[in-house]
């Protein structure tokens, strides 16, 4: 049955046949197409008694085993069993995918593998940093991820467990053990300090950052060391829509005690709407490019949504739109349905972020006045412990409308009910324009704790469905050769070194360069130069030109 049938269908038995098809079909092959769960989603918004009738047997099929409610069938006592089973050797409510993700970790000393946003990968990732018994080393690719991850690991673990963004060997006496959260580049000063820890565990999370040319290198350089240094440690590799999650083996030749796997399955729908001339239109990615011509919506669904209670907005625009104030006027109707915040708690973020920006108490701000309303504004140039604010205030559930700029599909957990690409604009290469949409549009539909099916919505401007269209059902794959297997001379001349280096196992840890650029500088005439900026540049004997 079409969309279009779906809107339209007056036949309750039709409709019945369909979920029921729909559950048989992820009960078989488990939740892979995604244009099945956006079916769902129609059916849940346009027929919700008949979707209440197979809700909770949907759930169970899904794997959601937090979320259903008692069997009401032999089929979903069943999945009970096989819920009760995960529960007793777990001690937690993991869905079957995070089930399989911790036995394949238990079992390789290597493991990399792909998973949707919805997939709950942190959830598992916090469970394996908690039961740890010693030293655990998380990767991320941004600063942004590091505070994210201190503050919810920071919120679980034991007090005597030591939790750092920098690598330090600090307050032995009443440290149990460490957990570093670091970036590529801060990770490198693992090395002088190595043998003062126990890594029992190394977690690679957005490992897509391999993709990068600058940052890619300095990632594998990484991984190649760490692998050289901490061999008996475990290492896990985790990225967003990726097709071939061992390149990351094939790439450093690690052929021994390795597993990898695909997950496609996905647990929240999508239900996707085109606007032009300020009129919103439903069109599918997976089926005709017109699509039932576009079912025109004939009220504005984002409006009527906004009015309710909890439903949440990401408006994906540029920084440009957001600086010369015009997403203010473009999203005025919707700006103007947000009342003023009188929670004590979200007030208390707002003060904070006011002292933070230095906005005195009576004095017009604009962030200051939108955040009251919870509006906020989310880009990379805020300073990092602004948007830790931010992020903290829409975790809570006091933010009604965000715009964000590309910072937040960089791994950010930030889900909204809705997400509106006002921008379509992404950069690096087709693979990490394809793995951004991804992020972007997984970020529509939060995943909550309900007995209920969730689905979220996604807008974009009428001209770029079939762009739009194109790149989501494309595949994304990472590079399975190395800049670090290339000839030398083929790399940048300033990374030439660098490269050598990794290649021959000669990088100094204590100086973090390579052997031959310390010999170089230990081989170079440059006493005259020094002796020159001693007796010039660091007195007062300065020559005139310098006065």
């Amino acid at each position: 049955m079409l969309i279009k049938e779906i809107l339209s269908s007056k036949d309750s038995d039709a409709i019945r046949q369909l979920m029921a098809s729909i559950i048989m079909d992820i009960h078989e092959n488990g939740a892979i197409d995604i244009q099945q769960l956006e079916k769902l989603s129609y059916i849940k918004s346009f027929h919700q008694t008949l979707f209440a009738e197979q809700e909770n047997e949907l759930l169970y099929v899904l794997g959601l085993f937090y979320k259903t409610k008692d069997p009401e069938s032999f089929f979903e006592a069943c999945y009970q069993v096989y819920a009760d089973v995960i529960k007793n050797e777990t001690q937690e409510n993991f869905t079957p995918i995070q089930a399989d993700i911790l036995e394949h970790i238990k079992k390789h000393k290597f493991f990399s593998f792909s998973a949707p946003t919805s997939v709950g990968k942190s959830y598992l990732f916090r469970y394996l940093i908690t039961n740890a018994k010693n030293d655990v080393v998380v990767v991320v690719p941004s600063r942004a991820l590091i505070t994210e991850y201190i503050l919810e690991i920071t919120r679980v673990v034991d007090k005597d467990v030591l939790v750092l963004q920098f690598i330090d060997d600090i307050n032995k006496t009443n440290t149990n053990r460490r957990i570093f959260v670091v970036t590529p580049e801060r990770a490198r000063e693992l090395f002088k300090l190595k043998n003062r820890f126990n890594i029992e565990l190394f977690l690679f999370d957005e490992a897509q950052i391999a993709e990068e040319y600058m940052r890619g290198m300095l990632f594998d350089a990484l991984v190649r060391r760490i692998n050289t240094h901490f061999p008996d440690s475990k290492k896990i590799f985790a990225h967003p829509f990726i097709e071939n999650p061992e390149a990351q083996f094939i790439k450093h030749n690690i052929n021994t005690d390795t597993g990898k796997f695909l997950y496609n399955q996905q647990s929240v729908g999508k239900i996707y709407m085109s606007l032009k001339d300020d009129k919103l239109s439903y069109f599918s990615p997976f089926e005709s490019e017109k699509l039932f011509d576009k079912i025109p919506e004939t009220s504005d669904i984002i409006y009527e949504k906004l009015k309710t209670d909890g439903t949440t907005l990401l408006v994906y625009i540029s920084k440009e739109n957001i600086y010369n104030g015009s997403c203010l006027e473009k999203f005025k109707k919707y700006i103007e349905l947000c009342p003023k915040i009188i929670d004590a708690d979200a007030l208390k973020i707002i003060e904070e972020f006011r002292d933070f920006i230095g906005a005195e108490e009576n004095a017009p701000s604009v962030m200051i006045d939108m955040m009251k309303r919870g509006i906020v504004i989310h880009h990379g140039s805020i300073p990092l412990y602004g948007r830790l604010l931010i992020e903290k205030f829409v975790k809570l559930g006091f933010a009604k409308i965000c715009f964000a700029t590309s910072t937040l599909i960089q791994g950010i957990n930030m889900p909204f009910d809705m997400v509106w690409i006002d921008k379509f604009q992404f950069n690096g290469s087709e693979t990490d324009k394809v793995i951004g949409l991804k992020n972007l549009i997984g970020r529509a539909g939060r995943t909550s704790l309900n007995q209920s099916f969730d689905y979220g919505y996604v807008i974009i401007p009428d001209s770029h469905i079939k762009s739009f269209s194109e790149r989501l059902k494309k595949i994304a794959k990472l590079n399975e050769e190395s800049e670090l297997n290339k000839k030398v001379e083929t790399i940048e001349e300033d990374l030439q070194d660098v490269v050598e280096a990794i290649q021959k196992d000669t990088f100094n840890d204590e100086y973090m360069m390579p052997e031959i650029q310390i010999e170089r500088m230990k081989n170079a005439d440059i006493d005259a130069d020094i002796q020159y900026i001693l007796d010039n540049l660091l007195s007062n004997n300065l020559p005139l030109k310098w006065q």
